[in-house]
């Protein structure tokens, strides 16, 4: 009976050993490098770029701009197009880094327009640079291909001295404001670039400030790496300022690169001569 009892002992510790649950190890935390990338031109096959926005609030008698980043994902040639990856990052005027990355899509996408930073205030109350990195694939004359995009952008300061010269077109483009009324107090804006040229590739950085009666400015709308076979461009929603202050003048500089030249349009609008559009 011993013996008997002996062996049932170890064929049930045998059992439990083959039972025993394999040991399964935790996916490693997914962290995102830091974007390298520089000040690119355009990319054939792939359109992205970025709107950062400025509303004002009112926090303690203090009046706060709080900021907001929109980035557009557009893959435009080839079948299968499909966005796998997008990161950005941005910088703050007193060196604060912070990212934003997807890496998980429920369905298939050749066009994402994703605002990841919903008006907060950020650390120096402006943004230095702003970066972007995009995977995706497409199949082109019937291979899949995956690439990588990547760019850099400096957000443009304001400095009145750079106001001297002023005009919204010239033989390239030209390029407008239009003011909206409605009945909650706030402004409403839209912003509008349309091209002399045709089907040429060019590439934009914009960026708009206003002017307060008080003669105090914050940033309003900025435009960058807005790279395109002169696609005109329109503002898809309006840009809203809190009618917490009084706008007397907006500010546009436009900075574009086309044919290997880098030129700059500047540009003073008086609140009271903005029109909307269809009144133009």
């Amino acid at each position: 009976m011993k013996k008997q009892n002996f062996l049932l002992l170890l064929l049930l510790i045998l059992t439990l050993v083959g039972c025993k649950k394999p040991v399964v190890e935790e996916e490693e935390e997914f962290k995102p490098e830091k974007i390298e990338a520089e000040h690119s031109f355009i990319v054939d096959d792939f359109s992205s770029y970025i709107k950062l926005s400025t509303n004002l609030f009112l926090e303690e008698e203090e009046i706060v701009p709080k900021h907001s980043i929109t980035a557009f994902m557009h893959i435009v040639k080839g079948v299968n197009r499909e966005i796998t990856y997008y990161q950005y990052d941005w910088v703050t005027v007193d060196g604060t880094f912070d990212t934003y990355y997807k890496r998980d899509f429920s369905e298939p996408s050749r066009f994402i327009a994703q605002q990841f930073l919903p008006f907060v205030k950020v650390s120096g109350n402006e943004i230095d640079t702003i970066s972007g990195l995009i995977k995706y694939k497409s199949k082109l004359d019937d291979v899949l291909e995956e690439r990588v995009v990547k760019y850099k952008e400096e957000i443009l300061k304001f400095n009145q001295s750079d106001f001297t010269n002023n005009s919204n077109h010239d033989e390239i483009l030209n390029f407008n404001v239009y003011k909206f009324d409605f009945e909650d107090n706030d402004y409403h804006f839209k912003f509008a670039i349309n091209f002399e040229i045709e089907a040429e590739p060019i590439h934009i950085d914009m960026q708009s400030w206003i002017k307060t009666k008080d003669d105090e400015v914050y940033p309003l709308m900025g435009l960058y790496n807005y790279a395109t076979y002169s696609e005109n461009y329109l503002s898809v929603s309006d840009e809203i300022v809190s009618g917490i202050v009084d706008i007397e003048e907006i500010y546009v500089k436009l900075v574009y690169i086309y044919k290997g030249n880098t030129k700059v349009i500047t540009n003073i609008f008086n609140i009271n001569d903005l029109v909307p559009l269809e009144e133009e």
